[in-house]
């Protein structure tokens, strides 16, 4: 980011927007479906984005809002763009004929009509915080909350494009 802020000293917003988005935030976000940041990892990398969000729109202010700040950039949280990854991931996994979903991936044993969706997939059981917060263990939780109009799409950009408007 320092280095952005060095070379883009007198860019606009939108290509300060643009080499944020390609180039710090790809980097942030990398592999973060399968290495899942929790915590103090997230409010770190978090912490980043707000940071840039002040040097894209150029407001250092104590008294301007970083929130507000990210909403007029279209910035979502970090937390809600890796959920939205890891449950697309997790879809495409669930709909696909992988050796993995196959022999990871049950149905779950009791289905509630009131509450569950028919795709609900077996919870796993974990025996510590580590593996309770590791993203199969957490897509699983995530997906078996969602609603059964946005599980029963198969197509993975429509998918994508529904959750995206749900979260």
């Amino acid at each position: 980011l320092g280095l952005l802020k060095h070379c883009l000293f007198l860019a606009n917003t939108d290509t300060r927007l643009h080499a944020y988005t390609s180039l710090i935030r790809a980097t942030l976000e990398y592999a973060s479906v399968t290495w899942h940041p929790h915590n103090a990892n997230l409010t770190c990398l978090e912490s980043v984005q707000n940071k840039a969000a002040r040097f894209i729109s150029r407001s250092y202010s104590p008294s301007q809002s970083v929130s507000e700040l990210k909403i007029s950039l279209n910035l979502s949280c970090l937390s809600t763009r890796q959920k939205l990854a890891r449950l697309s991931f997790f879809h495409s996994l669930y709909h696909s004929d992988s050796s993995f979903a196959t022999s990871h991936l049950y149905p779950a044993h009791h289905i509630s009509n009131h509450v569950d969706h028919a795709l609900k997939v077996l919870p796993v059981f974990a025996h510590t915080k580590k593996y309770q917060n590791s993203p199969l263990v957490l897509s699983i939780e995530e997906w078996n909350s969602l609603p059964d109009n946005l599980v029963s799409i198969i197509d993975s950009n429509s998918f994508r494009t529904a959750l995206t408007s749900f979260l």
